[in-house]
Formats: C-alpha cells, sequence, structure tokens
C-alpha cells in the first residue's frame, strides 16, 4: 500500500509499529504458557515418582524422611492401639477411591514377580479405569 501511495510513510511506519507490539505480547504469552507447561510437566514427575517410590524409601528411610513423607500425604495424625491414622490432603481423595476399584481388580502378587513387559501390559488393560473415563470403564456384556 504505501509503494502504491495509499498510505503516506507515517501511517505505515504506525502500522508496522503496531504489529510489532502485538507481536512481542504475543510472544511473551506464549513464553509464559511454556513456562507454565514445564512447571506442571515437573511437578507431575515428581508427584508420579513419590507415588512410586515412598512406600519403599518410608520402609527403609530415617525418622525425619519418614516424617515427610507422611506430612506430605495429609494432616492431624492420630496414632490410636498402634495404628497411625491421617486424614489426606483433597487431592489424594481421587486416588484413594481409585486404589480400591484397582485393588479388587488386580493381583499384586502376580505382577511384582512378573516382567517388566508383562507388567506394562497387565497395565493396558486398566488404563480405562486409571483415566476415571466411565464410559470406558464398563465391561463388555459376557
Amino acid at each position: 500500500m504505501r509503494y502504491r501511495e495509499l498510505i503516506n510513510d507515517e501511517e505505515f511506519l504506525k502500522e508496522k509499529n503496531k504489529l510489532k507490539e502485538s507481536i512481542e505480547v504475543i510472544q511473551k504469552q506464549i513464553r509464559g504458557t511454556e513456562d507454565r507447561s514445564k512447571k506442571w510437566t515437573e511437578l507431575t514427575e515428581r508427584v508420579f515418582d513419590f507415588a512410586c517410590e515412598a512406600q519403599k524409601v518410608f520402609k527403609n528411610g530415617d525418622l525425619e524422611t519418614k516424617r515427610s513423607i507422611l506430612s506430605s500425604l495429609g494432616q492431624n495424625y492420630t496414632l490410636k492401639d498402634k495404628k497411625l491414622f491421617i486424614v489426606p490432603y483433597k487431592w489424594l481423595e481421587p486416588i484413594i477411591v481409585k486404589k480400591n476399584d484397582i485393588d479388587k481388580r488386580i493381583n499384586w502378587e502376580e505382577l511384582e514377580k512378573a516382567s517388566p513387559d508383562k507388567t506394562k501390559e497387565a497395565f493396558a488393560s486398566y488404563r480405562p479405569l486409571l483415566r476415571s473415563r466411565p464410559d470406558l470403564n464398563r465391561q463388555p456384556p459376557a
């Protein structure tokens, strides 16, 4: 448009600067989104690692390690008849509910003895249950 003299240099530069500012704002938003995504991924990995290793670490850990693990699971600890009761954090409640369903369906002893490949295959059939997809959790008619 400038070449055809439909707009003057001043209007061209004004529009060009507006577009540059818009590009900078969008790039800043993209970087923010990427940073948030990276933080969520790291948090998810840490939580997953914790969930996988907490029991082993708790059994073999020192007193401070055990205290740390317990404090990450819940609050309001009560010791009664040599049993520890903990009020779990809200984020753990869906996991606790799912654990009961999964325990009914999985033979854990067989999985512990199986090779990693067989374990992976066995868990593949439980993915819908773990993903909380009720439409996929239905059993096929017998």
